[in-house]
């Protein structure tokens, strides 16, 4: 069985800055176009500085001999980097006022279809159904801020007294468990999925069925200790699309949500 380590962030100890950019992992293999070589982030951005002023050098000795096509050239160059520095800097802007979420959907009611009056697994409705949903996701901050993105993300709408947006990605897994089939192996298995993602996430989600929710939590707790990080694990009675659904229809649903912002 596996069982986290403590993983809170530690100082080195030794006064040491968190920009000290010299030490791993911050450390970036650069590639000059003939070797690539070890370079850290604080170098790179002199770096890069560097290369601008020599760019813009450059835009001025081409205007003096008249070599109007190569400034051109150039201009529209710099442009294109200027362009490119702005977006990285809106980028980064937007990632620091959210809150990264990973949400794991083992199976259970809260994510079945009815047909026929009977409740059944469906892969993929679950994602699909919420990607539309106003109340789970704001389809237009999507839009703006991961147009690019090769796997677009979910946005909360905006929370009352939450500064943060909670932006969160959505796994199924294949196949999609009645909870009364969760095995050890399962639980294991939710265990080192989260273990692999720990580091890119503030938080994390595991949508179950109610049957055995509480085996499995009481499983996770004891792998998952002294987490730095909030892992919360729910259910629902009814599909979320039902007209008697608590998925979201809950005086604590602002609370519950409040526990990313914590991170």
């Amino acid at each position: 069985m596996m069982v986290f380590d403590s993983v809170a962030e530690k100082g080195d100890g030794d006064g040491a800055s968190t920009a000290d950019e010299k030490r791993t992992p911050k450390q970036l293999m650069c590639f000059t176009g003939i070797s690539a070589k070890p370079m850290s982030a604080t170098d790179l951005v002199n770096q890069v500085s560097e290369d601008v002023t020599t760019v813009r050098t450059q835009i001025s000795l081409d205007a003096v001999v008249g070599q109007e096509t190569r400034v051109l050239d150039l201009v529209n160059q710099v442009s294109e980097d200027v362009t490119t520095v702005r977006t990285q800097i809106s980028l980064d802007a937007v990632v620091g006022q959210e809150t990264r979420v990973l949400v794991l959907y083992t199976g259970g009611t809260i994510g079945m279809r009815c047909k026929d009056g009977v409740y059944c697994p469906e892969p993929a409705f679950l994602p699909r159904a919420i990607r539309d949903l106003p109340l789970l996701n704001d389809v237009d901050y999507v839009v703006t801020n991961y147009s690019d993105a090769r796997v677009k993300p979910y946005c909360l709408p905006p929370l009352r007294h939450l500064k943060k947006r909670i932006v969160y990605w959505l796994v199924e897994y294949n196949p999609l468990l009645d909870s009364s089939d969760m095995t050890f192996d399962d639980w294991i298995r939710i265990g080192k999925d989260i273990q692999k993602a720990y580091n890119q996430y503030d938080g994390f989600v595991i949508l179950h069925g109610t049957d055995t929710l509480s085996y499995t939590a009481c499983a996770l707790s004891f792998m998952f200790e002294n987490l730095g990080k909030p892992v919360v694990i729910t259910g629902a009675q009814v599909d979320y699309n039902n007209s008697l659904t608590n998925f979201w229809k809950i005086p604590d649903f602002e609370q519950c949500a409040s526990v990313f912002e914590l991170i």
